[in-house]
């Protein structure tokens, strides 16, 4: 039970009598993608939706991490006013609105009101409380509940907003779709899509001809966690380039 910060790396180091290299999920996933998915050193993003919601660009062949290292916090970009408090601080953060914990948050809010609503209609003095799981909200959304496929709309909305404003700034034309929301399948996924294509400076309908902009990762598990080995790989290609 530490108080606080701590170096892990170095911990693990003196313990495992090791090197170690300490790195985020989605830089990860993204390093997998470059050597394993075939990209042809196309750029491309990385996305993890899931419990939060993190990203990964390959910018000319290389993870872009920025100066502090602190690219790809796309989850933390603002998308809505007077929305959720965030864990970073903030409000409306776009993992309060499209996380696969804000849409278990948000059925569950929206479902309360309707059954209370229901309930005083009928002068019934019942009380709504479930605990949900986001396999429970994905199984209400395949049974078409209007509440659950309301709530995954508006998140997919929200969600390609923000990856259009992300497309235009960095000019990225392929966003590979990771994390369990992607169990939501192809309407959530098109409703992403048609958002992120309304480009006001490119034909739509040939974007969709020349490729899918945007498409679910199809490397398996264990090929994302070999990802973690490529950071090793890269930081040894990088001393013989630089011998």
């Amino acid at each position: 039970p530490w108080t606080q910060a701590i170096e892990l790396k170095y911990i693990l180091e003196q313990r495992l009598h090791v090197d170690v290299l300490v790195d985020n999920d989605c830089v990860m996933m993204a390093l997998a993608e470059k050597w394993l998915g075939g990209h042809s050193g196309q750029d491309f993003c990385v996305l993890n939706i899931d419990y939060g919601i993190g990203s990964s660009f390959l910018i000319n062949n290389n993870i872009y991490r920025g100066k502090m290292f602190g690219s790809g916090q796309i989850g933390h970009t603002k998308v809505a006013n007077n929305g959720i408090i965030c864990g970073c601080g903030r409000e409306g953060c776009l993992e309060t609105e499209a996380s696969s914990k804000a849409l278990c948050e948000r059925y569950s809010q929206q479902s309360s009101l309707h059954h209370h609503s229901k309930a005083v209609h009928k002068s019934e003095s019942t009380h709504y409380t479930q605990t949900l799981t986001f396999d429970d909200f994905v199984l209400h959304y395949q049974q078409h509940d209007p509440i659950a496929l309301d709530v995954a709309h508006r998140a997919a909305t929200v969600l390609g907003q923000a990856l259009y404003n992300f497309l235009i700034t960095l000019n990225i034309n392929k966003i590979i779709l990771y994390g369990n929301t992607c169990a939501l399948g192809q309407p959530w996924l098109d409703t992403i899509t048609d958002q992120t294509l309304t480009n006001p400076f490119e034909d739509k309908n040939a974007r969709r001809q020349d490729q899918t902009l945007v498409s679910f990762g199809q490397l398996s598990q264990i090929e994302r966690v070999m990802g973690m080995s490529y950071l090793w790989v890269e930081q040894e290609l990088d001393s013989l380039f630089l011998a």
